[in-house]
């Protein structure tokens, strides 16, 4: 799983923070950032970039198949 943060949309309210601490954590610039070892499921980092409320969190499989946002 591939996770990418759009920072030039990110609002850094945290809610991926809060959902799936595991996979995200804040950084200095106060705007999240995906660790090195996620240990969320892949359907609670889902859920977490689901509930962001810009949209500022893309999601693709392993293979390349964009999982979130849905087109």
């Amino acid at each position: 799983m591939k996770i990418n943060i759009l920072k030039d949309i990110c609002i850094g309210c945290g809610t991926c923070v809060a959902l799936a601490d595991g996979a995200f954590e804040m950084g200095a610039d106060n705007k999240p950032l995906v660790k090195e070892r996620p240990n969320n499921t892949d359907e609670e980092i889902i859920n977490a970039a689901r509930a962001c409320p810009v949209s500022a969190i893309e999601i693709h499989s392993g293979s390349g198949n964009k999982l979130w946002p849905e087109n």
